[in-house]
């Protein structure tokens, strides 16, 4: 019975060491959205909490704390390469029990203009350790297009600009969408006008002096 008893202890022991353990540090990544435009700002939160005894200070010189996004193209995990070196998000510091949500546009630091479904995560980097958001998922669709218009330029020779309204669902409600790219792959910031209105056709033009007037 003694044995017995010595090895029930053992297996209590290892049960308790093998139980999951769970982390100090938490990092969520939370897209505004599931569905953007091609060229729409891709607003998300970063979600960050600090149960630890220690700080977290990102952005300030000489830390070693960094906040990193990661993106995937989702049919192949193909990441995405990082455009610039602007901050992710604004510098913060969390002391022990702090909290803090950050917000960040993905769009702005990577090259997503191809209409495919993404994944993305979150990353702290805090002394030896690595915290991860789990994946998240969104997709940048074309639209459908209901107008466009093209705009030459007499001082660069060969530039073309298309200008393109294409509407899509937002929640309950189709939205219409200013695109604009140019000829040689340059995709420009999209506009969301607002609620379609299906009273008339929306109409695009562009006038002599260069101005782009969208009746909606």
């Amino acid at each position: 019975m003694k044995n017995a008893f010595i090895a029930l202890s053992v297996v209590l022991a290892s049960s308790v060491f093998a139980a999951p353990h769970h982390s100090e540090i938490s990092v969520k990544l939370v897209p505004e959205r599931r569905e953007y435009i091609v060229g729409e700002r891709i607003r998300a939160i970063v979600d960050v909490a600090n149960s630890s005894a220690e700080s977290i200070d990102v952005g300030k010189p000489g830390s070693a704390d960094i906040l990193r996004i990661e993106v995937f193209r989702a049919r192949d995990m193909a990441s995405r390469d990082r455009v610039g070196k602007k901050p992710l998000v604004a510098p913060f510091v969390l002391h022990s029990s702090e909290g803090q949500k950050l917000e960040t546009f993905i769009g702005d630091h990577f090259a997503l203009h191809d209409p495919v479904r993404y994944l993305a995560r979150a990353v702290l980097v805090h002394g030896s350790s690595r915290y991860e958001s789990s994946l998240v998922s969104f997709d940048i669709v074309p639209g459908m297009t209901v107008g466009r218009a093209m705009q030459m330029f007499s001082n660069r020779p060969g530039l073309k600009r298309t200008f393109e309204l294409v509407y899509w669902m937002r929640g309950q409600r189709e939205h219409l969408f200013l695109k604009a790219s140019d000829e040689g792959g340059r995709v420009w910031r999209t506009t969301d006008l607002g609620a379609l209105l299906r009273i008339t056709d929306p109409k695009i033009s562009v006038m002599p002096n260069g101005e782009v007037v969208v009746l909606h």
